[in-house]
């Protein structure tokens, strides 16, 4: 047990991970827009983080329940900076998304260590 008043702390903070060129142009576009709205506020940038869309299936359920998802981000730059972490999903195949949601917490990091990506 840790002593009254005593909390743990990252030495290192967590950062997102680094962009992969998954996506057309229009579905990056997308992301940052469904991004905008679930989170009620306009990200720096948005970007997918996985290399490829992994394909999940309902057990039992008709094929045409099938669907994709990928990780992305959404990074906040201002006085405070931050990092979010996303869920997207889509219909096998199409070059429209159908829904991003946030997967775990929003991560505050000080904003030296929120280098820009490549």
């Amino acid at each position: 047990a840790l002593p009254a008043g005593a909390r743990l702390s990252a030495v290192t903070p967590l950062r997102p991970a680094l962009r992969q060129a998954v996506g057309t142009t229009r579905m990056v576009q997308q992301l940052q827009s469904m991004t905008s709205t679930l989170l009620g506020r306009e990200p720096s940038e948005t970007y997918f983080i996985d290399r490829r869309w992994q394909t999940q299936r309902e057990r039992g359920a008709p094929r045409s329940s099938t669907r994709q998802t990928i990780h992305a981000v959404a990074v906040f730059r201002g006085e405070e900076c931050s990092w979010q972490s996303l869920m997207v999903t889509r219909r096998p195949g199409a070059g429209t998304l159908s829904e991003v949601v946030a997967d775990g917490d929003e991560v505050r990091i000080p904003c030296p260590d929120l280098k820009a990506q490549p």
